[in-house]
């Protein structure tokens, strides 16, 4: 059965590795009730966990290193917080 999973992550130069049921199809990006970055992907929870890689970075912050990484990036959405604005991205196939 479909369900809707959410996943807190946190702004990083680094990449970001969620073990998400069947590798999941992010959904969007956004503050969940009590104010964390989290990202909501659709699974199949009977699925194995497979790595997806997540990549939120900070307006102005250099993306050079995560076009080394990927071939290609599907933007999942900009969320401010607070004074900060986070896109987040997923990597490709």
């Amino acid at each position: 059965m479909l369900t809707v999973y959410k996943y807190p992550i946190n702004p990083s130069d680094e990449k970001i590795e969620l073990k998400i049921p069947g590798g999941g199809n992010i959904l969007s990006a956004g503050l969940d009730p009590v104010n964390r970055l989290c990202v909501w992907a659709l699974v199949d929870p009977d699925e194995e966990d497979c790595t997806t890689n997540i990549y939120c970075v900070g307006t102005g912050w250099p993306i050079d290193w995560i076009m080394e990484e990927e071939d290609a990036l599907n933007f999942v959405g900009s969320v401010k917080d607070g004074p900060y604005m986070w896109h987040v991205f997923v990597g490709g196939e």
